[in-house]
């Protein structure tokens, strides 16, 4: 009520236990300084995890988007260059980050594929190392020449941490 009283709002991006947001509101939000803007229907919005980096959540995130750019032919050179370690390994090959956006282009070029199933399996990580993996079962087809075969198999996605965010240092999908 007192957040809403001065159009306050704090978000999640996962699940959390009343508990800990409480105590994140009353021992660190309220302790924030910030500018009194009182401009009608205007709100002030936090994000948790902005305070509190579930990193597990991050590199789940980063996988699927890497998966979807590739296999969705969103992959966007100017943008998704970005997602990538200034070095990054495909078959014990290592690729700048800017050759390896234009391999990925070369690959999508003049092909579809539908992506039938991805299902994070595991994922890890160590602050201390700077290092993040996720395991993935991944299924798709490629809708433009063989929309039949279906190639499946482990999907596996290293990264680096380069605090706030996590690059991909590492990727092996079946059929790539």
């Amino acid at each position: 009520k007192l957040m809403d009283d001065r159009s306050i709002v704090l978000d999640t991006c996962c699940e959390y236990d009343d508990r800990t947001i409480y105590r994140f509101i009353t021992e660190e939000l309220f302790q924030c300084e910030i500018d009194d803007i009182s401009i009608p229907g205007m709100v002030c919005h936090f994000i948790y995890e902005e305070y509190h980096p579930n990193h597990a959540y991050d590199l789940r995130g980063e996988t699927e988007r890497l998966v979807r750019n590739i296999l969705e032919r969103k992959w966007d050179p100017e943008f998704n260059i970005y997602s990538l370690a200034d070095t990054v390994t495909i078959r014990r090959r290592a690729f700048k980050r800017s050759a390896l956006s234009s391999l990925i282009l070369d690959f999508q070029a003049g092909r579809e594929f539908e992506i039938k199933k991805l299902d994070i399996v595991q994922v890890s990580f160590s602050m201390e190392k700077k290092m993040g993996k996720v395991n993935a079962h991944l299924e798709y087809s490629e809708i433009s020449k063989h929309p039949d075969q279906i190639l499946a198999g482990a999907c596996e996605v290293s990264f680096i941490y380069d605090a706030p965010v996590w690059r991909v240092s590492r990727f092996r999908l079946p059929g790539i």
